[in-house]
């Protein structure tokens, strides 16, 4: 008889480290938005437009197994989304080169302005010539692999831009346009699997010590 292990959750968001006035330089929701009126779209009927049913059954996927890169994985996504709006084909691409670029590269886990800033600098390359799923902590680290020409390509699926939301208000003004937001969570160890999260607050990051990315999708829902 065989006895498994459960593998033990390796927290893949980071606490943003930066002191304060290095965040007041962000660009904020308002700054790009503005005052622009709310459109919100009914979810019932978001789900039966036929655009967004193609969209549903043509998003790839992203499985980081054992490794912390889920917010290197989520802007993967959000590269995918992007690219199926502007050329009506969601390609899948690889988290690896920005992940294995990290700067706490060594420990699991990452940053989410320095995923973004990796993003707009070297783009993303397809996950056919780097692959990045189901990998180890370790095999996410490498980049023995990657071709200097690999940039050239990352590039040309590279934002110009990003900007920060900092409310669950602002997520509904950016998703309602058709943009999609990338957030995260942080909570207790065991609570992920939980059904009902633990009512008891956290008191500091300490208290919640695992942190994981996920994308809500434009207009809608997770």
């Amino acid at each position: 008889m065989l006895f498994f292990k459960k593998p033990k959750f390796v927290s893949g968001l980071l606490p943003d480290p930066r002191p304060e006035e290095e965040k007041k330089k962000d660009y904020l929701t308002e700054e790009v938005l503005m005052a622009q009126p709310l459109e919100w779209i009914d979810f019932e009927v978001w789900k039966r437009d036929p655009e967004v049913q193609e969209m549903l059954n043509e998003l790839p996927v992203y499985n980081q197994n054992g490794a912390g890169s889920c917010v290197a994985h989520s802007i993967a996504l959000i590269a995918t989304i992007n690219n199926w709006k502007e050329e009506g084909k969601a390609i899948k691409f690889s988290a690896r080169g920005i992940y294995a670029r990290r700067q706490n590269k060594g420990t699991p886990g990452m940053y989410f302005h320095n995923a973004a800033e990796l993003f707009r600098t070297y783009g993303v390359v397809f996950e056919s010539i780097l692959p990045s799923e189901n990998l180890t902590e370790e095999q996410a680290n490498r980049l023995d692999d990657y071709l200097p020409s690999f940039d050239l390509v990352g590039k040309v699926y590279a934002p110009k831009n990003y900007f920060w939301v900092n409310s669950f208000q602002e997520v509904v003004q950016v998703i309602s346009r058709g943009i999609p937001v990338q957030i995260g969570v942080r909570f207790r160890s065991g609570e992920w699997d939980k059904v009902v999260p633990e009512v008891n607050p956290a008191k500091s990051y300490s208290d919640l010590p695992y942190g994981h990315s996920v994308v809500v999708l434009p207009n809608s829902f997770f």
